[in-house]
Formats: structure tokens, sequence, C-alpha cells
């Protein structure tokens, strides 16, 4: 009977909202064009991997906009009470990659039973890549993972969530966006006429495993390799690692003379969610394993070097933010043996 009433609920919802809308990806345009849903059936899907808890309900390639990439994926744990979520962002580089591979992830998926033992419920989202449909840069994915977030917050009342306890979890790329969306100020927009925008965007804790100190690369020589300013790094070393070609992508630019256009500067401000961290952000958990603690030489070890991780250390300490950081080639270990499960649980039940 449970499972009815929720079934009927979902349908009512995705009824009652069937001009949904989106936000707009081009910077700072808040207009949202309707989206229309065909809302003859939400059925539950089969689990993508077998789960011990009873009662979950999965529901997959839920719509949270118009863009194909504007879906999610639902874990729903049974509970007659409101419940706290899990935001899962996937990694790939914001090139590749799919809100399943938290399933593909052994780590994810254990988390994923683990967390439906405990009533908190897991989604996880995809979101635009850069080089599809134009060049609009990475601000548009950002700007992905900001309106699901609302989204979900927006129908928090059928799904049962408690809003005041989300939790955001990310791997490489999706650390980086979930640190950026956890990072900024409140991004609700209290004089937008959709009440999906003026959803908060605030959070208790930010999950970042194989993360970037911040997506101004063009200051990454000053700002999280300065170490290394005496061994030659510069510019362009991220240049030959990354590619000018994915820089180009990344800011959405056809020039790399772009980048100190005015526009561009502001969009890299926009990005450095590193010189946004204050002391009043989420608790963050930050881990950044399996690269040396050395000149980086890949791609890889640019990306995910522990000084990535450090940086962001560094700035939570002096405006005295709490962190949890594993850092193993820097023998930096602050979590006091809390694991990222512990630490998602001990932030919802806050």
């Amino acid at each position: 009977m449970k499972l009815f009433k929720f079934t009927m609920l979902f349908f009512t919802l995705f009824s009652l909202f069937s001009c949904r809308k989106e936000v707009s990806q081009i910077r700072n345009e808040k207009s949202i064009p309707d989206l229309n849903l065909d809302t003859k059936a939400i059925p539950v899907s089969v689990s993508p991997f077998s789960m011990t808890t009873p009662g979950v309900r999965f529901y997959s390639d839920l719509p949270y906009g118009v863009d194909d990439r504007h879906k999610f994926d639902l874990f729903l744990p049974d509970s007659e009470g409101k419940i706290g979520l899990v935001l899962f962002i996937h990694g790939g580089g914001f090139t590749s990659g799919d809100k399943s591979m938290a399933y593909t992830n052994p780590r994810i998926r254990t988390l994923i039973k683990d967390l439906m033992d405990d009533d908190i419920a897991f989604v996880s989202i995809n979101y635009h890549l850069l080089g599809i449909n134009g060049q609009e840069g990475v601000l548009k994915t950002m700007e992905d993972c900001k309106l699901a977030l609302q989204y979900l917050r927006h129908h928090a009342r059928i799904l049962h969530l408690d809003t005041d306890k989300i939790v955001l979890v990310g791997g490489s790329a999706g650390a980086g966006a979930s640190l950026w969306l956890g990072l900024n100020d409140d991004m609700a927009d209290m004089t937008s006429p959709n009440g999906i925008l003026r959803e908060t965007t605030r959070v208790k804790g930010v999950v970042a495993i194989q993360t970037q100190g911040n997506y101004d690369l063009v200051n990454w020589h000053n700002t999280v390799f300065d170490d290394y300013l005496t061994q030659g790094f510069s510019f362009q070393t991220v240049k030959s690692l990354v590619s000018e070609s994915l820089i180009m992508k990344f800011y959405g630019i056809n020039q790399m003379s772009e980048l100190n256009t005015p526009q561009i500067i502001q969009d890299r401000a926009n990005l450095d969610y590193l010189n946004k961290l204050s002391s009043d952000d989420p608790e963050l958990y930050i881990e950044n394993t399996g690269v040396s603690n050395s000149y980086p030489t890949y791609v890889n070890s640019l990306l995910h070097h522990p000084l990535q991780g450090k940086v962001l250390m560094d700035k939570a300490n002096a405006v005295n933010l709490s962190t949890k950081v594993y850092l193993p080639t820097m023998n930096i270990d602050t979590r006091n043996g809390e694991s990222v499960y512990d630490f998602i649980v001990r932030k919802i039940e806050e």
C-alpha cells in the first residue's frame, strides 16, 4: 500500500509540474524555458545492483530540466519520515562520464547500500559535457548541478526529503563541481518567478575525492603549484599537460587570447571556488590519493595532485572552517578514523 501511495504521489508531482523549467546556462541570464514531460507512467526501475535493504525503490532517468543531459537517478529508502539526501556528481573531466559511474564504482556502490540502511536517499545526476551543443564552457555544467540541487529541494515534500540535510559527493570533475556548488554563497534567486530557482543552494557538507583546488587554471602556478615555481612551473606547464584545446572548451572560447578578456576573467573568478571559501561554508571532506607529491608530469598527476587538496585545506584552516583531509602521499590525515560514510551520516544527523 505504501508503494502504491508513493507511486501515485509521484505521478501527481510530475503531472502538476508538467511545465517544468530550467535555469539558463548562458552566464547570468535567468530565463527558464518551458519543459514538457510525458507523465503517463513513471515506473520503478530495476536497480543496477542488488540491494540488501528491503523496500528501496530505484527510479532512473528522471528529468530536472530540458536538456538531454538533465537527468537523474534516485535511490529512495522506504521511510515514513523526512530523510537526508546525498547528491552525487560524477567525474570524467567534464568531457565524458555518466550518472551510472556511481554504480560501477565498487566504493560508491557500497556507500549507496550503506546509506539505504540509514534511510538516506541517493541521487546521481548527469550534466552538460564540454564540447556538446556548442561552446558554452564549464559554467554551464556548474549551473546544471545547481539546478539539479534546487529541483530536488523544490520537490522535497513529495520525496520525503529533509531540505536541511543534504550532502554533496563528487569525484574528480564531480568533486570540483561539488565544491563550486558548496562554497558559493547562497545562489537562490529570490527575484525569480520560478520557485525552483528561489530554492537555497546551501548544504550540510561536501565530499571531494580526487579534487582540484579551483578552476582558474590560468593561475594554478600561483594558487596551487607555487611550490614548483622555482622548478619552472607556469601556465605553460598546465597548457602542455591539459592541452590548449581542452582549456578553450573549458572556458567556452575559440582562441587562447580570449582568456584575458573581461568576460572570461569574470568567468574565471566565478569558477575560483577556493577564493570563495569562508568560515560559514559547509564542512569539507577532501581526499586525494594515488598521486605522488612531486612535480606533475602527466595530466592526472596535475589534476589529482595532493597540492590540489592541500590548498583547500590550508584556506579552510586559515578561515577556521572544519575539514577532514586525507592526502597520504603528503603524510596528511586529519580524518581521525572518520570514513566518507561516517562523515555523511554525522552531517545528516547534526
